[in-house]
């Protein structure tokens, strides 16, 4: 009678099916109910906001559900010891491309682990939008245990952010920038600029990355902070967290990127800046020094190398923008603050 093993007339891979078909139109409806929370009534980048609030929201899920289970770990630096890359990683960017790719096949996608293993970090192309995908920012955090990571996915168009999305699953927090406004959980995000004018009064978050070889650099630079008074310093271990702490008012200041081996990427930059920058945050560079991006396969369909924009060179053109291929970023909620720690670590800075 082709029922196979099941008396309801349905064959057990068919039953199967059913409940993963049901199980997935819920958690659609979920997602949906929770982006119509928290999308502003813009019908700027409608669909993007979308699918990328979508995909965050099931990226954070899958960091739950493996936050106490043993982690599968590599590493990418060159030591072998530091830098971690678990299954979490690789199957978060693999489940954003794919939902990235089936909703904008002309899109391109610059992912984490997608570069390190293309061992290039790849350069964005003159007038396609590219999106910039950090699957879990604080891996380090992730490995250990430790409940501070999040989901990154930002789009950028000639260099410049447009659209971010940043999600922090263990706080189930959903930041959001677009059309120059930002959210936390739908509540838009105004930073005091009257708040913070002196290290004295702010609480810094800073973060040492992977730097190990020539740490007397890092101690300096924070040494001067110490020396000026700098009421609290503190790490938490993601730089996209790092800035849309800053952007929700919980720190006065974001300072990473001192080191000269490992410094923050696009996509630790891409939506977290964005975020920061449409609260209110004066965001820059700390220095001069950037990423040198290299010309990749084209991740719109096509296999034709593509030469990558020098988004600095071509794109710099107001002291607003914020140049993804950075090395470094000094972020503040009150201007006064810039110029406090500008004269601490800028204008007595360790060698490079």
């Amino acid at each position: 009678c082709g029922c196979g093993n099941s008396s309801n007339g349905m064959r057990r891979d068919d039953k199967q099916g059913f409940v993963d078909m049901v199980v997935e139109e819920a958690w659609k409806e979920v997602v949906l109910a929770k982006i119509l929370c928290v999308v502003p009534s813009t019908k700027t980048f409608r669909k993007e906001v979308r699918v990328s609030i979508s995909l965050a929201y099931k990226c954070g899920q899958a960091i739950v559900d493996a936050a106490q289970a043993q982690k599968e770990t590599e590493f990418k630096d060159t030591d072998g010891t530091l830098d971690p890359c678990t299954a979490t990683d690789k199957s978060n960017e693999k489940l954003v491309i794919k939902g990235l790719r089936r909703a904008f096949p002309r899109h391109a996608i610059i992912g984490e682990e997608s570069a390190s293993e293309l061992g290039a970090l790849p350069g964005m192309i003159k007038d396609q939008p590219t999106w910039i995908v950090d699957p879990i920012d604080g891996t380090q955090n992730f490995v250990h245990g430790v409940s501070l990571c999040c989901v990154s996915i930002g789009l950028a168009l000639n260099g410049r952010p447009q659209l971010g999305v940043v999600y922090d699953p263990f706080l189930d927090e959903l930041f959001l920038a677009v059309a120059g406004s930002a959210f936390l959980d739908g509540r838009e995000l105004n930073l005091d600029k009257d708040s913070v004018a002196t290290l004295s009064d702010a609480l810094v978050l800073i973060d040492p990355g992977y730097e190990r070889a020539t740490t007397s650099k890092l101690i300096q630079s924070y040494s001067n902070l110490l020396k000026a008074k700098t009421r609290a310093i503190r790490i938490i271990g993601s730089t996209v967290l790092s800035l849309c702490w800053l952007a929700a008012g919980r720190a006065s200041a974001v300072l990473i990127g001192l080191s000269h081996n490992d410094s923050p990427k696009p996509w630790d930059f891409c939506a977290a800046t964005l975020i920061a920058h449409c609260a209110g945050a004066t965001v820059q560079m700390i220095d001069d020094r950037r990423h040198t991006s290299t010309p990749i396969s084209s991740y719109s369909g096509t296999s034709n190398l593509v030469t990558p924009v020098d988004a600095f060179a071509t794109f710099h053109s107001s002291s607003s923008y914020f140049d993804l291929y950075s090395m470094s970023v000094l972020a503040v909620s009150d201007p006064r603050l810039l110029s406090s720690i500008q004269s601490t670590i800028i204008n007595n800075p360790p060698s490079f």
